[in-house]
């Protein structure tokens, strides 16, 4: 349960403009396990996460490396 409150928490603060909040949160849920957000939250087409495409964390992220 904590894995997807972390996911939500970066999507809301990706929305918000809380860009490396947003990055560092979904990098410890991916080491605690997580590789990809749950079903329905997809990183590539959420525009929550416009703001971080361009990052070079976010890529690896998105690509579950």
């Amino acid at each position: 349960m904590q894995l997807l409150a972390e996911t939500a928490r970066a999507r809301l603060a990706a929305g918000l403009g809380g860009h490396d909040r947003a990055i560092e949160l979904l990098e410890r849920s991916r080491a605690r396990g997580m590789a990809r957000p749950p079903a329905g939250n997809d990183m590539h087409s959420d525009p929550f996460y416009d703001g971080l495409r361009a990052h070079p964390s976010f890529e690896r992220i998105d690509r579950g490396e």
